[in-house]
């Protein structure tokens, strides 16, 4: 198998020192690229791209744009890298840094500043702990939804279908994440039988922990943003596992 050329190097040979998107639809306009992630080697790489031509995404609206334009690729992209492409946390953001934030969020449609319970932080710092998750170290997974017409309807169904137009892109998948992923390596995480299940991603949802804790009042804040406490390529990870123990979900729907 030839070895592929790097995005670096081709960015190189072209003379792009700041790629834009147009940047990388020229390229794979001209054949030089498959799609903004093909060349793409490593986790430095990634960044790269993520943080530079496609800097500006701000909701999930404007990441399915990438994929309309062509930009992104399903039968080409491991979900991973589109995962977390569609991850809205900024690079170097942690999870306990996002609950630093949460604690004095206008949770109510009154405006009223309401500060999360101490206890109920300390319980979830804990919690993540146990599974095996740093919160003062790994990236959290924000999808802001915006007003994206895939998006409405059940909470979890817009990522679930997701996940099954890329996997039904290419038959016989096998590439949820690149080589140079980083999900989240502890085995204790992914035990539950149900991962990946609306259930599942539930109780992973950190909007949802809060709203269970402080009432449905909270709900006016969590309708179209999701959080899950690890990043885009341990997502794709958890639908991986989620796919390989329900078989029938392999079947095109």
């Amino acid at each position: 198998m030839p070895e592929i050329k790097s995005l670096t190097r081709i960015l190189k040979e072209e003379h792009i020192d700041d790629p834009t998107t147009e940047d990388i639809l020229r390229l794979k306009g001209e054949g030089k690229i498959r799609s903004a992630y093909s060349n793409v080697v490593s986790l430095s790489e990634f960044k790269g791209v993520r943080w530079g031509p496609f800097h500006d995404g701000e909701t999930w609206g404007d990441f399915e744009e990438l994929i309309k334009n062509g930009a992104l690729v399903l039968n080409e992209d491991p979900l991973g890298v589109l995962l977390q492409t569609a991850n809205f946390f900024g690079d170097g953001e942690t999870i306990e840094m996002e609950w630093a934030r949460i604690k004095f969020r206008e949770s109510y449609p009154s405006g009223e500043e309401k500060d999360v319970d101490e206890q109920l932080y300390e319980k979830r710092m804990a919690q993540l702990k146990k599974a095996g998750i740093n919160p003062k170290k790994d990236t959290p997974w924000l999808a802001n939804l915006g007003s994206s017409e895939e998006c409405k309807g059940n909470v979890y169904g817009f990522l679930r279908r997701f996940v099954q137009k890329w996997y039904d892109a290419k038959p016989q998948r096998t590439d949820w994440n690149p080589a140079y992923a980083a999900p989240l390596k502890s085995e204790r995480f992914y035990q539950e039988k149900e991962i990946g299940s609306n259930g599942w991603l539930n109780r992973w949802n950190e909007y949802q922990v809060k709203k269970k804790e402080e009432g449905d009042s909270y709900a006016a804040r969590t309708a179209d943003e999701i959080i899950f406490p690890f990043n885009g390529w341990t997502l794709a990870e958890v639908f991986k596992r989620n796919y390989e123990r329900q078989p029938l979900k392999k079947k095109s729907r």
